[in-house]
């Protein structure tokens, strides 16, 4: 399963949360997540302090275990996505069950 994950930090946070972040090596930040979520790819808008990721996963209970971790001065929007084969194929299956 992908999800996307979309994050804005808190205005009044930005400083310890930009503080906190060069603080890690990337691979810590990541492993932060557990041995079942795999990041994809990470975005950045850096001067508004927003951004999102792609994250794959078994267990979608560990991503938000991970956002937890972040939540008091960060808000997150998560969504499951689908590529366009897995897309295609959906929506061909609810299309046939319709008709």
């Amino acid at each position: 399963m992908k999800i996307v994950v979309h994050w804005e930090i808190h205005p009044d946070k930005r400083a310890d949360v930009f503080a906190a972040f060069a603080d890690m090596e990337l691979a810590d930040y990541q492993a932060m997540g557990g041995p079942n979520v795999k990041t994809l790819g990470r975005w950045h808008d850096i001067i508004n302090g927003r951004g999102f990721s792609v994250l794959e996963t078994t267990d979608p209970d560990a991503i938000t275990e991970w956002m937890l971790k972040w939540n008091s001065a960060v808000d997150f929007e998560m969504a499951i996505v689908h590529d366009d084969a897995e897309a295609h194929a959906m929506i061909r299956r609810h299309v046939a069950d319709q008709g």
